[in-house]
């Protein structure tokens, strides 16, 4: 958790140093307001894990990758700021997923229709390797509430996959996984999100910008497919997201800065079982930080 705070460090400092030069800009005036930025050098790293309840276990795994951050901020009135960005991972990196029991008893697969409870000689059942990508691209809207405080509103476009493979089975009298199967599971969002923005508008002729999001969405709807069900699509839309980022900048000429970025995001999505298929409970934790060039010509 010691990231986030270097959210924080980001951009309240910076509001402590330059709310009186922000107020001295005019904030009522659209011209050279806004700018687009690119990250130049981004690290992630994420933590997901899944709780599936019909098969009596918790998965984990941590995983570190590049991301790729593009995005810009336009002025279309005075007290009216809309907001495009778009995070990708790039290059992913592969992961140990590891299953643990979450009862002494788990059940096994006999035969194609039977199924009884057989007890775990310690929590560990197995691990797999693992590796996750996700793209997310927001489209928000960021109306004035006073100075440089903005209301958050908007629609954010999610796609996430990930891939299992070389299952590892450390039990295998209570888990009948073959060790050559392959899992690959994708999914695709649309959210609703709302939140509260502080936003300086300048990066051109100032000597620094400061930026601090704080955002809260929910699926209204979604579409996600797993191999090990093929036939079935799961499209339940429970589950929220938090997301919590800054940037600070100084000046490197006229229209361009060079600074720090850094996002903290949480996410959990909701159980959905379709007959003897279980969607399991699932979250997503992840920090990032990164050096992005802002520029405005």
């Amino acid at each position: 958790m010691g990231k986030p705070i270097i959210i924080m460090g980001l951009a309240l400092g910076a509001c402590c140093q330059g709310l009186a030069f922000a107020e001295a800009q005019g904030f009522g005036l659209s011209h050279d307001r806004g700018f687009s930025y690119f990250l130049g050098v981004g690290r992630q790293t994420l933590h997901y894990s899944e709780e599936a309840a019909m098969v009596r276990a918790r998965s984990s795994a941590r995983a570190s990758s590049a991301l790729l951050i593009t995005g810009a901020v336009y002025a279309v009135h005075p007290d009216l700021l809309v907001a495009l960005d778009n995070t990708t991972t790039f290059a992913p990196s592969t992961a140990t997923e590891s299953w643990r029991a979450t009862a002494s008893t788990v059940p096994y697969a006999v035969s194609s229709t039977q199924i009884e409870d057989r007890a775990v000689n310690g929590p560990l059942l197995q691990t797999n390797r693992f590796s996750l990508s996700q793209s997310n691209t927001r489209v928000l809207a960021q109306y004035r509430v006073r100075g440089p405080w903005f209301w958050v509103g908007g629609l954010a476009f999610r796609s996430q996959s990930f891939k299992r493979y070389r299952f590892d089975v450390l039990q295998p009298n209570v888990v009948n996984m073959p060790t050559s199967s392959v899992v690959e599971e994708s999914s695709s969002e649309v959210l609703g999100e709302l939140g509260l923005a502080l936003e300086s508008e300048r990066v051109k002729d100032v000597p620094r910008h400061y930026g601090l999001r704080l955002s809260v969405a929910t699926p209204f709807w979604r579409r996600l497919d797993n191999t090990s069900a093929s036939d079935i699509r799961f499209k339940g839309t429970k589950g929220w997201d938090l997301n919590l980022e800054g940037r600070y900048s100084f000046a490197i000429n006229d229209m361009a800065h060079i600074g720090g970025w850094a996002q903290y995001a949480f996410s959990e999505r909701g159980r959905q079982v379709k007959g003897f298929y279980e969607l399991p409970r699932s979250q997503t934790r992840s920090t990032a930080i990164g050096i992005e060039l802002l520029w405005k010509l």
